[in-house]
């Protein structure tokens, strides 16, 4: 599996921060590929390479960059989205990645975070049984203010070619909502991937339970999961 971590300028501490998290998770070094993707308009930080060598001794870590030229809200967030995905189709059709575990590709945002350490085993588990119903993505299904799949899922790389107008969005439009026709048929709803917009304050007490079904939470606005994340390592170093 591919984890990607897109950001911009006024995210990238909490990015970084999130993909250290990640290799810290880790018992040991994992085959799977980290990908540090910032938006054209965000230059390429010393912080940034120095995550990059820190994860790398956990994942096989490379920085991208998305050429899309979108900015704002919301036109920035599909930008950024789309031209790290289209950059991904392209190497992996180039065989830049390993043609099975390339395929899959789990595009999370700074304001994300696991729940549990073996988060990857989780989601990789959740989208083979999407993959084995005939589904290409796997994912939180929002009910308002329509049904449509938020923003933050497990995708196979075939999605992108299969439906190429994805990676088109008129300005002011949210991305997910817009392609809502498009993504929900292919879409096998899971819990494994949580969001809860603009949530604070979440304590050990409802994440431990929360985690029996739920690897990733999204959306949360404070570093309420992540002390709960980084307690699951420093619990199990005890």
């Amino acid at each position: 599996m591919i984890t990607v971590i897109p950001y911009w300028e006024k995210d990238e501490a909490r990015a970084l921060r999130l993909a250290r998290l990640l290799a810290d998770l880790e018992s040991g070094p994992a085959e799977d590929y980290l990908v540090l993707a910032r938006r054209s308009d965000c230059p390429l930080s010393q912080d940034a390479r120095d995550t990059r060598s820190y994860c790398n001794q956990k994942f096989r870590t490379l920085l991208a960059v998305s050429w899309t030229p979108k900015t704002g809200h919301p036109d920035g967030c599909h930008g950024l989205w789309a031209g790290v995905a289209e950059q991904l189709l392209e190497m992996w059709r180039g065989c830049s990645f390993p043609w099975a575990d390339g395929r899959t590709v789990l595009m999370i945002e700074a304001d994300c975070c696991p729940i549990r350490r073996d988060w990857r085993r989780a989601v990789t588990e959740a989208h083979a049984v999407t993959l084995a119903a005939g589904k290409m993505v796997t994912g939180h299904v929002a009910e308002k203010p329509w049904p449509f799949v938020q923003g933050v899922f497990v995708m196979t790389l075939d999605l992108v070619a299969t439906y190429p107008h994805l990676l088109q969005c008129p300005s002011g439009v949210a991305w997910d909502m817009c392609h809502a026709s498009t993504l929900l048929p292919v879409t096998r709803p899971s819990r494994v991937l949580r969001h809860e917009y603009n949530t604070r304050d979440w304590t050990a007490g409802v994440l431990g339970p929360v985690s029996q079904e739920t690897a990733l939470i999204h959306g949360c606005k404070d570093d309420s999961v992540e002390r709960f994340a980084r307690s699951l390592i420093e619990g199990d170093s005890r």
